[in-house]
């Protein structure tokens, strides 16, 4: 019996090591593995670790989809020629940094990109001014903001284009992924093509091994966790935290700031009347929520337990926090209530809601850069 095993493992491991030669050998897929059977989102082309990513080049005038997002922006502002820059991201090419100037990008989801409003507008663009207008009159260094925001993304891709751009020399990073990752997967959730056990190069190319694909769904049903009554999350909800956490590590061992901002969205800003705040629990009854949901509901965790994740890894890594529920709430309350003036849809905020995250993300980095140079 010994014997047939031990045959059983050798056949595997050099089918599973041929086939990766072959792969190797053979030109690269136009399709990715990523979200298999969906096309990438709008002004994207396909990536074979990511699944997508903005085009480069890629003009808003040469995109019909693209051209209605701005023409149907809620505050009917003229259409922008805008495009994808050399790099990748919805903003100006980079080049060098300007001296002295602090570099933060900003990783995100289609909230970051600036989904349905100008690019000035967007939260990326506010920020930016908001810290210059912060600037004004002292001899603070100017600060770059990068979009790094792309439509879809959870926070295990953000994960990956954070490091693919740690060469531009961040300062900072800002991190606002929570929407896409508690949704729904359609087909294969992300927390199984990012399998962070084993390293990221490796993976790359086993995730397009069909064999390996199966034996790592194989050994997964062995343990599957608890029965679950809905559709899995794209990202559970223990490695998500995990992936913050991550973020927040390779950042500082970078020399580098984190900012989490809990992204709002309707439904979330109130509960009967009162904050929806995950931080009006004390930190060990948000340490006790999140892991009895990780342990209960790992793979359909409900948005709390993502928000309260992420104020969780915030405390454990001491990074900064911006919370745009209760930002919202706030809003909202001075407004009669009136989420319709902050929202076009149900996580998608107005330009009035852009501009309320962005002043907070500038007046959190503006607290963080006088904490690093020791000012009062």
């Amino acid at each position: 019996m010994r014997a047939r095993l031990m045959a059983l493992g050798l056949g595997l491991g050099l089918a599973t090591g041929l086939e990766l030669v072959a792969r190797r050998l053979a030109p690269p897929e136009d399709e990715h593995t990523f979200m298999e059977g969906s096309a990438p989102p709008v002004g994207c082309a396909t990536d074979p670790i990511l699944g997508w990513l903005p085009q480069p080049g890629k003009r808003w005038r040469d995109d019909h989809i693209l051209q209605w997002e701005q023409r149907n922006s809620v505050d009917g502002g003229p259409l922008a020629d805008e495009y994808i820059s050399p790099e990748g991201f919805r903003d100006d090419p980079l080049g060098d940094a300007p001296a002295g100037a602090r570099r933060i990008l900003v990783l995100g989801d289609s909230t970051v990109w600036g989904f349905g409003v100008r690019r000035q507008d967007g939260l990326v663009e506010r920020a930016e001014r908001q810290l210059d207008r912060l600037n004004e009159g002292s001899p603070g260094r100017p600060v770059e903001l990068i979009n790094g925001g792309v439509s879809g993304f959870t926070v295990l891709q953000s994960e990956v284009l954070m490091e693919r751009n740690l060469h531009l020399g961040l300062d900072g990073v800002v991190i606002y992924n929570l929407n896409s990752d508690a949704m729904a997967a359609n087909g294969l959730p992300d927390s199984e093509h990012f399998d962070r056990r084993l390293a990221r190069a490796t993976q790359a190319v086993l995730a397009r091994s069909g064999l390996y694909r199966l034996v790592t769904v194989g050994l997964r049903s062995i343990h599957p966790g608890p029965a679950r009554t809905d559709l899995r999350s794209r990202v559970y909800l223990s490695d998500y935290l995990e992936a913050l956490e991550r973020m927040a590590e390779t950042a500082r061992d970078q020399g580098a700031s984190t900012t989490f901002v809990l992204p709002p969205s309707r439904g979330h800003t109130h509960r009967g009347g009162k904050p929806a705040s995950p931080q009006s629990r004390t930190p060990d009854q948000e340490e006790a929520f999140v892991k009895q949901a990780i342990t209960h509901e790992d793979q359909h965790a409900s948005v709390d337990a993502y928000q309260a994740a992420m104020v969780v890894a915030a405390r454990r890594t001491g990074s900064m926090l911006v919370d745009g529920p209760e930002l919202f709430r706030q809003a909202g309350a001075a407004a009669d209530h009136d989420e319709g003036a902050l929202f076009m849809d149900h996580v998608h905020p107005t330009p009035r809601g852009h501009g309320i995250l962005g002043d907070a993300i500038a007046s959190a980095l503006a607290e963080g850069f006088q904490q690093a140079e020791g000012d009062p």
